[in-house]
């Protein structure tokens, strides 16, 4: 916490879980699971006081190189200009990611109550990681990453039961498509340590995830704490928010 924003007084407890399957790494590992806690938190304390959540964010990052990053990629979104489109929202997250990589990635999403589907319409992402060598790839693989974390929020799933995995292939792991895919925008700034390349290869992943997760809270005021956003559990949030004692 400390890395992103000033925070004076900090608990953290840290519970080891025994897995019942054996364990691989994934694309941001780590920072995965505490990103998306991180920005839904922060976005929860920001609308808590009233608070837009991105000038909440640029009063409380602990490093002066995310304002460009929050104030370009809330341009980028449009963020200031309003919307009236029911069920509509957007949202935004960042990420200090592998000692100097910067990262604000923000979301628009529609939600389609009848059938439990988000539509992710569009991401646009800006990243302070230095110097520049081959700008097309970078950019390509900045937007697959971000399109790897969409999958992380929407799609991507393990199934367990406590004794063993139910997934077992790409039959039933469902990644993104290019149905799934939205126009991405990206921007690069070098404000943090100009110069020296620094890579961006886990970074997109990471705040992609918190930012469409904010972006939902913004579209139907529900607050997701499990991923991923499937739409039997989009149905079944909105039923309980309407009726607490329905199940589905």
């Amino acid at each position: 916490t400390e890395d992103v924003y000033n925070v004076p007084h900090v608990l953290t407890r840290l519970y080891k879980t025994r897995l019942p399957v054996r364990h691989a790494v994934m694309r941001g590992t780590s920072y995965v699971q505490v990103c998306y806690a991180l920005e839904s938190h922060t976005d929860t304390v920001a609308r808590s006081i009233g608070m837009d959540p991105l000038e909440f964010r640029k009063l409380t990052v602990s490093r002066s190189s995310f304002h460009p990053l929050l104030e370009t990629c809330g341009d980028m979104i449009g963020w200031r200009t309003g919307r009236t489109a029911e069920d509509q929202g957007v949202g935004i997250a960042l990420c200090h990611h592998g000692g100097r990589q910067l990262g604000v990635v923000a979301a628009e999403v529609t939600v389609d109550r009848s059938g439990g589907r988000i539509s992710v319409d569009r991401l646009c992402g800006t990243f302070d990681i230095g110097l520049v060598i081959n700008r097309n790839t970078l950019t390509m693989g900045t937007k697959g990453a971000m399109l790897w974390g969409l999958g992380y929020a929407l799609r991507e799933e393990v199934a367990l039961d406590g004794h063993r995995s139910h997934t077992s292939s790409f039959a039933d792991y469902h990644i993104a498509r290019f149905s799934d895919t939205p126009p991405i925008e990206v921007a690069f700034l070098d404000n943090e340590a100009p110069g020296a390349p620094r890579g961006c290869g886990e970074l997109p992943v990471i705040p992609t995830i918190g930012a469409i997760c904010n972006a939902v809270y913004d579209a139907i005021g529900i607050r997701f704490y499990e991923l991923p956003m499937t739409p039997e559990r989009v149905k079944q949030a909105l039923a309980e928010a309407w009726d607490p004692t329905f199940a589905i």
